[in-house]
């Protein structure tokens, strides 16, 4: 018995012996196969590369998956150069391509799971999806992408978030994607970007989040019948959160005639009751001032002028400002803001000059007879400065200064009150004040 028991232990250690020894060379020619590649590999060279390949793949087929990381990286390499290589043929780059994606998902397979590489791994597999797949098999390229967006997030690439809407456009030209779903992937992109530009400011990046926004505008999906059908039953549960009540109006204010919607009045007042800011007041002044009501426009612009730190941004708000409140028929408060428009931006001096021409003739100066004529002289004034400043408002303040000379007093006239031309005038008219010159017909 303990004879049978010793020849079967001794039987078992062969065994486990060959195994061992298979398992071993196995192993050993993996890493030959590797050597014998990589020596051919960092030569750069393509001839040399070719030479590569016939190593890399004998080491790809028999070295356990996960061996070296470095095996999947090449890999890539050698494959991407052998479909550029052979572009002109379809059916072998198709076959390459297929090839090329296995060798990405193994590689993701074995390293993703490592912080350190899961960035990389994934970018290389996106790249790959935007360059082989995007144009013929959209659908794929789509699902691919997404996965990719659904484990980095924001770290994708801002490229890997511009083929994903590039193949959600092209699955709704073919019928096979609906117009909600291509809308929230184009919301989820523009969330995505609202974190990418905190710690990417480069051109780049703006160039491609612009080219993204252009691309969407111009698919036409985004109308505002399909927005407003879309978003109004969802806007209950959403007005509390200003992250996607900003991006609903950023949406509403790119599609055509969709300012004037009640849905957009309600998301900008929803955006400025959990977040006061300049620019959520600007964007209610402007709607107020398209339904004709100035009070309002006027209240939420002055709140806009008083909170604004840019002065750019100052210089629009305090310029519309000055519209608004010549359209109330606030004369002074409307020169008030158009000055300070031009104090923060001098690129608005011929507009705001214009503006202040404006409201000295549209004010009732009736301290005396002469006062009622002097007002046309200080608008006469601003007329010419605006045409002096700004080519683009020079014709329409010729037009101005000829009405003005119409309302010019006689010399008899300006000598009953002992005035003559070329004479200085000091004239204060509601809350405006200005010295001009004496000009008669």
């Amino acid at each position: 018995m303990k004879k049978l028991r010793f020849l079967a232990l001794a039987a078992a250690l062969v065994c486990a012996s060959s195994v061992i020894s298979k398992a071993q060379e196995s192993t050993d020619s993996c890493l030959l196969y590797i050597s014998y590649y990589q020596d051919y590999y960092k030569q750069g060279s393509t001839q040399a590369r070719m030479e590569a390949m016939r190593s890399w793949r004998k080491a790809y087929s028999i070295c356990k998956p996960g061996v070296r990381q470095n095996l999947y990286i090449h890999g890539g390499a050698l494959y991407r150069m052998l479909i550029a290589k052979n572009a002109k043929d379809e059916k072998y780059v198709a076959a390459l391509v297929d090839t090329l994606l296995a060798i990405d998902h193994t590689r993701i397979d074995y390293y993703a799971s490592n912080p350190k590489f899961s960035k990389s791994c994934y970018d290389n597999l996106s790249a790959d999806i935007t360059n082989y797949i995007l144009k013929k098999d959209p659908a794929r390229a789509y699902k691919e992408l997404s996965d990719v967006i659904s484990v980095l997030g924001a770290k994708a690439t801002p490229l890997t978030f511009a083929s994903q809407l590039n193949a959600a456009i092209a699955l709704f030209k073919d019928g096979k994607m609906e117009t909600e779903e291509v809308i929230n992937c184009y919301t989820n992109i523009e969330n995505a970007f609202t974190q990418i530009h905190q710690t990417d400011t480069t051109a780049k990046t703006r160039e491609i989040h612009s080219g993204i926004q252009t691309m969407f505008a111009n698919s036409k999906i985004a109308s505002c019948d399909n927005l407003v059908a879309i978003f109004t039953p969802r806007f209950n549960e959403m007005k509390g959160d200003i992250a996607q009540v900003g991006k609903l109006v950023k949406l509403l204010a790119s599609a055509d005639d969709c300012t004037g919607t009640d849905l957009y009045l309600q998301a900008v007042m929803a955006m400025h009751a959990l977040q006061p800011s300049a620019s959520s007041a600007y964007y209610l002044a402007r709607l107020y001032a398209t339904k004709g009501d100035f009070k309002e426009a006027v209240a939420y612009m002055n709140e806009a002028c008083s909170t604004e730190t840019d002065k750019t941004e100052l210089a629009r708000d305090c310029y519309e400002l000055s519209v608004y409140q010549l359209s109330a028929g606030n004369y002074g408060k409307a020169a008030a803001a158009a000055a300070s428009a031009v104090e923060n931006d001098a690129s608005y001096a011929g507009r705001a000059y214009m503006i202040i021409g404006q409201a000295w003739m549209s004010s009732s100066c009736q301290t005396n007879e002469m006062d009622s004529k002097a007002k046309f002289w200080v608008a006469a004034d601003y007329f010419s400065k605006a045409r002096n400043a700004d080519e683009s408002v020079a014709e329409n303040a010729s037009k101005m200064l000829s009405q003005c000379s119409s309302y010019y007093p006689s010399t008899s006239d300006a000598f009953m009150y002992d005035l003559q031309n070329g004479q200085s005038y000091t004239i204060s008219c509601n809350g405006m004040y200005a010295t001009t010159t004496v000009r008669t017909k």
